[in-house]
């Protein structure tokens, strides 16, 4: 159980991180977080880059895609996959993760492309 005092609906729940197939929903991994005094597999890179690599734990190198929210997208994540394991990764990227390469900011309306070796960024507004 865990006690989020900032949200305005459902502060107490369970956390769960589930690995599931986009298209037909199966479920393939379930976590059950049961607090971080129980939470073994720190990287330097932080929870969510530790709680995607073991979901995915089997699944490398094997072609697959995986899509992301903001919560567990990052440059080390990408880079790993893309480099180290064939995987491929979307996802959604908060403006103010580390390592992210300095991009100029766009205006209302525009978008901004940056690409990395074989990451490819896209701001837009």
């Amino acid at each position: 159980m865990q006690y989020l005092p900032n949200k305005k609906h459902h502060r107490f729940g369970i956390k769960l991180w589930v690995l599931a197939d986009s298209t037909k929903g199966y479920v393939y991994k379930l976590k059950v977080y049961t607090g971080a005094s129980n939470y073994t597999e720190k990287s330097e890179f932080g929870q969510p880059y530790d709680v995607v690599m073991s979901l995915m734990d089997g699944l490398l190198d094997k072609g697959h895609t995986l899509i992301t929210d903001n919560f567990y997208t990052s440059l080390p994540l990408a880079s790993v996959f893309t480099y180290q394991h064939e995987t491929q990764l979307v996802g959604t990227l908060r403006g103010n993760r580390k390592y992210l390469p300095s991009v100029p900011k766009c205006k209302v309306g525009e978008q901004v492309v940056y690409r990395s070796g074989r990451l490819l960024y896209t701001a837009f507004r």
